[in-house]
Formats: C-alpha cells, structure tokens, sequence
C-alpha cells in the first residue's frame, strides 16, 4: 500500500512550514507503524508537485487498516485535511481506513493552509503646548502628513512591510495610504480617527513613526509619544472588538513675546 501526503496553500502554491512533528499512523489489529519525514524509504518532497509516498508492505489481506495523522497544525494558519482512498473518495478527516487487499491500494492525506490575518490601527493625536488645539490656527500648526513605518516580526510568514502616510486636517485624518510600494493583500482604510491595516498575516509588528515626515521638520513638532517612537502590537486572528492600536502624540510648544 502506498500512502501520500500533501502540503500546500490555498491556492494551490506549494506550503514549505511543513512541521516537523507531523506524522501519521496506521493501524490494524494490535500492530501501530509510524510514518514520518525521517521514515527510511520515503520518498518526495511533501508538496503537490512532489509529495511525500510511502510504502507499506505486507498488510493482512481483508484487514481494515486505519490512518490517522496529527501533528499538521501551524500557528498562524487554519488547516483542511482531506484524506482519499483508493476508490477516489474524499472526505475532510485527518482519519481514513481502507480494506487490505490484493490489489495495490493508495491513501492520499492533504493539507490545505490559509494564512490567519488580522487588523492593525494606527491612531495620530496633535497636541499644541500639550493640549487639545484650541482653534483652527492652532491646528494649522500641526496638521500635516505623518508616516509611519510597519513591519512584521521575525517568524511572520509572509515578510509584511510598509510606510503608512496619513494626513491630518484639523485634527482628524483626511487621508491614508501607502507611501511608496504598496504590501500585496493588504488593505488600508480610515475614519476620521484613525487609519486601519487589514489582512495582515497574524503575530506581532512593530510601529514605528517617521521622524522625517514634513509635517514634523518643517515645523518643528516634536513627538510627544511613545517613548522611543515606535510600539509593538500583536495582530490576532479575525479580530473584531479590541484591534490593536498604535497610538502616537506629537505636539508643537508656542510661546509669546512681548515688546514694550
């Protein structure tokens, strides 16, 4: 009997996180054998271009062998498993039997990965001598476009990077988009509040503002917080309620003078 097993994304591109605990396991009667990537005899590569086959000889004609895999899990990504046996019927288990027979006899294990994603918010708050602005003209003294760089943590699988420029009028954000290349997949949006990263791959990122920005150097604003100018949020699956959000304060000192 041989049995096949399969790595792959969605779309069908070949899944390479292929983890190293995977294994699966066929038994009938009392008798357990164990097929694994370090299993002697196999051959592939896991993908669906090239799966991982294995070989199972001398199986008890008429006996029911069952296969059952575990160890296909990956954090940040759902999994499918679908298992086919000889007769060409699929179902979606990480469980299968199939009845010895003369005949030679095939098992196919697939696992299909989605990437988990999430949403990221970054929220620009102006302050005029550390306060709310008190009029238009004071908001005129630190409207402008902020940037912000975004990039995902090591492990983050796809390298998510980004600059994320937003314009302030009056305090509120009028504009976001990307500054320069813009990252596949993912989706910028904005209220008047705040602009919103979504589809991210899940895990953690670091938000870091752009020192540079015009709105800051012609100006002479400085930035308030956080200190150091950059946070980390970690970006959860499918989450609603609760995003997590970069929060960034600049704000710009003015005095009088007076001449007597």
């Amino acid at each position: 009997m041989k049995v096949t097993k399969i790595f792959k994304n969605a779309d069908n591109t070949a899944y390479t996180l292929i983890p190293d605990n995977f294994k699966i396991t066929a038994a009938y009667d009392s008798t357990t054998i164990e097929l694994t990537k370090d299993t002697d005899g196999r051959g592939g590569s896991g993908t669906l271009a090239d799966p991982f086959v294995w070989e199972i000889k001398d199986l008890p004609i008429g006996k029911p062998v069952t296969f059952t895999e575990s160890g296909m899990t990956v954090d940040g990504y759902s999994v499918v498993s679908t298992f086919t046996d000889t007769s060409g019927t699929e179902q979606t288990t990480e469980t299968g039997t199939i009845n010895a027979a003369k005949t030679a006899l095939t098992g196919v294990f697939v696992n299909t990965y989605t990437r988990e994603t999430g949403s990221l918010k970054i929220k620009k708050t102006v302050t005029v001598n550390g306060s709310t602005p008190a009029s238009d003209a004071d908001y005129s003294l630190v409207d402008g476009t902020y940037k912000f760089r975004v990039k995902s943590a090591e492990g983050v699988v796809p390298t998510t990077e980004a600059t994320v420029a937003v314009t302030l009028s009056k305090g509120k954000v009028t504009n976001a988009a990307f500054d320069g290349t813009a990252p596949s997949g993912i989706a910028l949006t904005k209220d008047e509040n705040e602009a919103t990263l979504s589809e991210l791959p899940t895990g953690e990122y670091e938000i870091e503002e752009v020192i540079d920005s015009d709105a800051m150097t012609k100006k002479g604003i400085v930035l308030a917080s956080p200190k150091g100018g950059k946070v980390t949020k970690e970006v959860k699956a499918n989450q609603t309620d609760g995003i997590p959000t970069a929060d960034f304060t600049n704000n710009k000192d003015i005095g009088s003078l007076e001449i007597k």
